[in-house]
């Protein structure tokens, strides 16, 4: 029992780290090291879970992500791959699932009400701190983080939280087990579209208009639900307006469909020739694999374009040759660069096993179900987040899955017999 408690803190604690560890960097920018304290607990909590009876239920829960890593190493072994970038590699892409698996595994219940029940309270940290970074201290746009800093690309981070929110909002909107911030749960979402026109994060409001179908397309009919979906298009018109009053330069975002599609196939200018959101894969073709079909299947090998700030010898010579396009501020491209499109499907079937693992789950409780609908809702805007930022390789990615891993711990923890 003292190991499960253990490791139980342990994974909690990686949770709260996480939430605020960019906040501290960025007034202590010396201190970056401080970003791989989670990956050193993670690997102690995966020793310490190895040498238990391992759970059938939750290693058919891993088979998505073991067919995915069967690819990488096909594909560094293909591409032959220096060992330790392979490794490097590894680190940057599983350790979220590594965390997902162990949190479905060892968090109880009790920690689940906990976190969502200070969830609200971070939130308003987050509001305070995104108050004064835009104030006091003058940040914009993409260095607009609150807790999770004020570096570029900050924001992020920023709105994968919003989203998070979001989703708990709407999932608890129509669920049966109200709490006291039901309904006043809807402020939640007026701040988000204050936050996310002072960061300038215009993928939220398309992000929230997906929420909204989806809460339309999955629940049944009624007033109440008719209600709130009217109420979502008075925010998002109150939002768009508010962005656009901040930074004039976004009205044609807002009205007009040729500047949304320019802007998600944005690819910079000839002298910093980024990949684009929406022209990656032929960006990719044309530019390194030439049309050749097995680097469009298996790329050019899992950690032949890595990075790192902390060693020479983590930094490909790929990477400092063609860093400038900045493909790693995209998982898409990143993973379809060095894993082709055979990893690119499998790295995005592991987000869709986990929503047909939700949908498949037929449980009466009422818990339950509120958190099945999150999950079905949030899997959704991570999904889409593969193609838009590079969230799901970021140290947020821990927070996304342990909220996922919420749905898991509800649903399986009764009928689990405990083996440690």
């Amino acid at each position: 029992m003292k190991k499960t408690i253990s490791i139980r803190n342990i994974l909690l604690f990686v949770f709260y780290f996480v939430l605020f560890e960019e906040l501290f960097i960025s007034f202590f920018d010396k201190l970056s090291v401080i970003r791989y304290i989670p990956d050193v607990l993670l690997i102690i909590c995966f020793l310490f879970s190895i040498k238990g009876k391992a759970n059938e239920k939750y290693l058919k829960m891993m088979i998505p992500v073991i067919i995915y890593f069967l690819i990488t190493l096909f594909s560094a072994i293909f591409n032959s791959v220096n060992a330790l970038l392979y490794v490097w590699a590894l680190r940057n892409s599983f350790r979220f699932f590594i965390y997902y698996y162990l949190c479905s595994k060892y968090i109880q219940k009790d920690d689940v009400l906990k976190i969502i029940k200070r969830i609200p309270k971070i939130y308003v940290i987050n509001f305070i701190m995104i108050l004064i970074e835009f104030f006091i201290l003058g940040y914009r746009r993409d260095t607009l983080g609150g807790i999770f800093g004020f570096q570029p690309g900050c924001n992020g981070a920023l709105n994968i939280f919003l989203v998070a929110v979001t989703c708990m909002v709407m999932s608890n909107l129509l669920s049966k087990d109200k709490t006291k911030n039901s309904y006043t749960g809807l402020l939640f979402i007026v701040f988000n579209i204050i936050i996310s026109a002072m960061a300038e994060l215009k993928i939220y409001y398309i992000e929230l208009i997906v929420i909204f179908i989806l809460f339309t397309l999955l629940n049944k009919f009624s007033i109440k639900k008719l209600v709130y979906v009217i109420a979502g298009i008075l925010i998002l018109t109150l939002g768009s307006r508010l962005m656009i009053n901040i930074f004039p330069e976004q009205a044609k975002f807002f009205t007009d469909f040729d500047s949304l599609v320019e802007y998600y196939n944005y690819t910079g200018s000839e002298m910093n020739y980024l990949i684009g959101r929406g022209t990656f894969y032929d960006q990719i073709n044309r530019m390194f694999f030439k049309d050749n079909t097995k680097y469009r299947l298996l790329g050019i090998g899992f950690g032949n374009a890595e990075m790192s700030s902390i060693s020479g010898r983590l930094t490909t010579n790929f990477y400092r040759r063609y860093g400038y396009l900045q493909y790693r501020n995209l998982s898409s491209s990143m993973i379809y660069l060095e894993t082709g499109i055979l990893g690119l499907i499998s790295y995005v079937f592991i987000f869709i096993a986990m929503l047909i693992q939700t949908i498949k789950n037929k449980s009466k409780d009422i818990m339950v179900n509120k958190y099945k609908m999150f999950n079905k809702l949030f899997l959704v805007i991570l999904i889409i987040n593969i193609f838009y930022n590079s969230t799901s390789r970021r140290d947020i990615a821990f927070v996304s899955f342990i909220l996922l891993a919420f749905f898991n711990v509800l649903a399986n923890k009764k009928e689990e017999t405990t083996n440690e």
